[in-house]
């Protein structure tokens, strides 16, 4: 089952690029991340698509909205460009989708380690 990993933002910034490494490390193998952003971007990461609509600056609920068009796989995970998953997060959640009365998986919120204080209360 691929998984679509859906990354919503205004533009590629330091958090997507330390993220997204580590979704490409995880243990999962059948998925695609795919990027919202509403300015170009001359990023490249492996199994990475940016989709850039400078229409819908400010508004990351419709870039979301865009994955229903774009994503090619059958669950959609979305991520916060702050988000640092660890390597088992994917594996780990779409093992749920096996019963079929499941319909949407959540997680905890862990934040990276260099952010600050205030930042990383929401991970604890």
């Amino acid at each position: 089952m691929k998984v679509s990993v859906v990354i919503a933002v205004e533009s590629v910034n330091d958090y997507v690029r330390q993220g997204i490494p580590k979704i490409l490390e995880g243990d999962f193998s059948d998925f695609e991340i795919l990027v919202f952003t509403s300015q170009p971007t001359s990023e490249v990461f492996a199994n990475t698509r940016f989709v850039v609509n400078p229409e819908l600056a400010g508004n990351p609920a419709q870039r979301r909205d865009l994955a229903l068009s774009e994503a090619q796989g059958e669950i959609l995970a979305f991520l916060d460009d702050d988000a640092y998953p660890c390597p088992a997060w994917l594996s780990a959640a779409t093992k749920h989708f096996d019963d079929p009365r499941v319909a949407a998986v959540g997680g905890p919120g862990v934040t990276p380690p260099e952010d600050d204080w205030k930042r990383q209360v929401s991970g604890f």
